[in-house]
């Protein structure tokens, strides 16, 4: 295994190599250049992301019966769009701070950034809660941009 193959979000930010949808998928966004977006597929084939039971999209795999990573993305898609459609209806601070504090205790940054990407206060509120998450790879409305010293 050649490491130079691959993006690592210790080191890029994933966030612009793969996108994320309400049906659980983890897709390879193919908008860089050649060598990345190549980098990007061999990244979603090794770690298993392409598994989905719709195996329709290319590259797409049916997973084992125990791989239920595809359910727990859709289910985590489900929670945030409920909450998201809640605060739509009543926005309020603590509305906003409770639903950070339900991202942090189920996981999935990367679906709940999606989900909330029309709203950079709550996504510089999923960015400042998240440990871990490189402010750096983000621009003053939040939208995601190369991580410094990264390929992408």
């Amino acid at each position: 295994m050649n490491l130079d193959d691959y993006v690592w979000p210790d080191s890029d930010n994933t966030l612009l190599a793969f996108s994320y949808d309400a049906q659980g998928r983890v897709l390879p966004n193919k908008i860089h250049a050649e060598p990345i977006n190549r980098k990007i597929e061999t990244t979603w084939l090794a770690l298993g992301l392409n598994k989905h039971p719709d195996d329709q999209i290319n590259g797409q795999q049916i997973p084992s019966s125990k791989d239920k990573r595809w359910l727990h993305r859709q289910q985590a898609w489900q929670n945030a769009s409920k909450r998201k459609s809640q605060l739509a209806a009543f926005d309020s601070e603590e509305r906003r701070a409770e639903i950070v504090e339900m991202a942090l205790q189920r996981g999935f940054w990367s679906v709940w950034m999606t989900v909330f990407q029309d709203d950079a206060d709550m996504r510089r509120r999923l960015i400042e809660a998240f440990p871990g998450t490189a402010k750096a790879c983000f621009d003053e409305n939040t939208q995601p941009i190369q991580r410094p010293g990264g390929q992408i």
